[in-house]
């Protein structure tokens, strides 16, 4: 017991728990809608009464044959059940079979005194509920059925569904856990059409003729339409639908509805694009909500220079956008990068680079929001961030900072304990995911990060961000001029670029994108307004006032040993970039750098 399972099928999970015999789960969700219809589901297979206990209403209502929930929920002596403590009493004492189900009654379960404080009444029904669920009951089964080939085994259970995993620890033990993944493709594709279906190879193969009553595009009115398989003279069904699938997921299935039904409306007038997009806004939007991960814009300026990342991607973009056809192949799907070096240089621009470049979405995942004062909660709230990220794939998850999550040390013991267990959960995710989703690991020192979490398989590769060659700061800084080009641009000759390429060795990518903005800044305020209609010009004048007045400080300068020997770690890595001939690096210094005994 106390099996806690994150599980790429929970319905699956559960409906083996509950016909092995099992006593108590914890479902871990808030889509009730799926939850419920999985309750009823297994009740049906397993032959069993299901009941389900309403906490706002104080009563409890049993499902009838016909699919309705009754209000008359009677005990074995026909007394009416009308307060949990007799719902209790009727799962221990009663001796027919039942599922009892209690939608959001995980939080009520906990101690609601103050630290150290417990209640009375609810630390009985807690021991009650583990007594139960830690005597041993001998199976039976279904009328005269023979034993050895009656599938389910008889008996009662108590599925408890909540937000959080949180339990009190009479109940953590004995506590079955399973945690909802948002809706599969075949799910979403299901609420939208109406019919049951298997995704292979990029397309929709319906299981069975039948369709379900009020489905989506019955509801907005286009039911007819799916029979044609057209919705208007300029769309395709097939790729509509696929369309609001993909930008549905990440979302529960109310959720799903909501933006679905909502965006139709509003924009079937104008076309699939727009619905597809207020869909995604409405993601977006709810993401943001809940805090755990943020969709991240990618649309930034092409990237300059690092051509063995990019060549890296290229290569690796086939077998990201069809997983499948690279497993026939008996290869395995890709894990994620780690990227590191000199603060500036790329990083986190490079992720957003090639989410562009998968046509994916890039979501970014920050440590800090995670972490939360409560028992527990912060690797509940780890939990929810992955399965958002799997509902949301194929997606890039961008991690920043990554030494912040895996670094080796920790300030006091419970921060530590905190950090090590969340650790294991990202871990163990990282090794079992099934899913679409390639996660990117920024970070500026690796030294801090225990070895364990770096070693051979654990990335696919991971690459190092060097100061940008002779070659690279030219592409930089005129890929940075192209954001003045609309507001008066600049007249630099090819000589002049040169100049400033030489004195900018050892810049940060970053400090030339500062030093343009700052010489575009110096050529506004020196710009003579009476000059009619011209715009103010970014000239060699105005970069090599900010140069030499040392306006800008580039890291060797601030910190030059810390950044050697950052320099002088990443020879250990694959360099991002590619030197063509010709091309200067910046020289590395040779610099002694301690070892800690304590590592050596």
């Amino acid at each position: 017991m106390g099996e806690d399972k994150l599980t790429n099928n929970p319905i699956s999970d559960l409906r083996s728990y509950v016909l092995g015999g099992g006593k108590l789960v914890l479902l871990i969700s808030r889509d009730l809608l799926r939850l419920e219809g999985a309750c009823i589901a297994i009740a049906r297979e397993s032959g069993r009464p299901l009941f389900k206990w309403d906490e706002q209403a104080k009563k409890g209502t049993k499902l009838l044959p016909g699919g309705e929930w009754s209000d008359e929920f009677e005990d074995d002596d026909q007394t009416n059940i009308s307060d949990k403590q007799n719902l209790y009493r009727h799962l221990y004492n009663s001796p027919s079979d039942m599922i009892c189900w209690i939608p959001l009654e995980a939080p009520l379960l906990n101690h609601d005194g103050g630290e150290g404080s417990r209640d009375e009444v609810l630390l009985g029904t807690n021991l009650a509920i583990a007594k139960w669920a830690l005597t041993k009951e001998k199976p039976r089964v279904n009328g005269d059925a023979d034993a050895s080939t009656d599938k389910t085994w008889k008996g009662k259970t108590l599925i408890i569904s909540g937000f959080s995993e949180s339990l009190p620890e009479e109940l953590r033990e004995v506590t079955h856990k399973i945690r909802w993944n948002y809706p599969s493709r075949e799910e979403i594709y299901r609420l939208i059409t109406g019919r049951e279906a298997s995704f292979e190879d990029g397309e929709y193969n319906h299981l069975t003729e039948d369709v379900d009553e009020n489905y989506i595009l019955q509801l907005v009115g286009y039911q007819e339409a799916f029979q044609l398989n057209e919705l208007s003279e300029s769309w395709s069904l097939g790729v509509t639908v696929d369309s609001m699938v993909k930008a549905s997921q990440g979302l529960d299935l109310q959720d799903c509805e909501i933006a679905i039904n909502s965006a139709i409306r509003e924009f079937k007038q104008t076309g699939v694009n727009d619905i597809i997009k207020a869909i995604q806004r409405q993601k977006v939007r709810i993401l943001a909500q809940d805090g755990l991960l943020a969709v991240e814009n990618t649309d930034e300026r092409e990237i300059k220079g690092l051509e063995n990342l990019q060549i890296w991607v290229k290569n690796k973009s086939e077998q990201f956008n069809n997983p499948s056809l690279a497993a026939k192949h008996g290869i395995k799907p890709l894990k994620g990068l780690l990227l590191t070096g000199v603060p500036g240089c790329g990083k986190s621009m490079s992720a957003k680079s090639i989410a562009k470049n998968l046509k994916v979405p890039l979501l970014s995942f920050d440590l800090g929001k995670l972490m939360n004062k409560y028992v527990g909660a912060s690797e509940d709230n780890m939990h929810r961030a992955l399965s958002q990220a799997e509902g949301m794939s194929p997606c890039v998850l961008w991690i920043d900072e990554f030494e912040k999550m895996f670094s080796s040390a920790s300030n006091g013991q419970q921060s530590h304990e905190v950090s090590q267990r969340l650790n294991a959960i990202f871990l163990k995710w990282m090794e079992e995911k099934k899913h679409d989703v390639f996660v990117i690991a920024t970070s500026n020192d690796l030294s801090t990060i225990k070895a364990e979490y770096q070693r051979t398989g654990r990335w696919d590769s991971t690459f190092f961000f060097d100061l940008p060659s002779k070659n690279e700061r030219l592409e930089i800084l005129k890929s940075t001029l192209t954001d003045y080009e609309d507001t008066g641009g600049s007249n630099l000759t090819e000589q002049e670029y040169e100049n400033i390429v030489t004195q900018t060795q050892g810049w940060a990518s970053s400090d030339l994108a500062g030093l343009t903005k700052a010489a575009k800044t110096n050529a506004f305020e020196n710009w003579n307004i009476s000059q009619d209609g011209e715009l103010s010009v970014i000239s060699y004048a105005d970069y090599l006032f900010i140069i030499e007045e040392d306006m800008i400080t580039p890291m060797q300068k601030r910190s030059p040993e810390r950044l050697n020997q950052i320099r002088h770690e990443g020879k250990a890595y694959t360099n991002a970039s590619k030197y063509a001939e010709g091309d200067v690096k910046v020289p590395l210094l040779e610099i002694q750098i301690e070892v800690n005994k304590n590592d050596s």
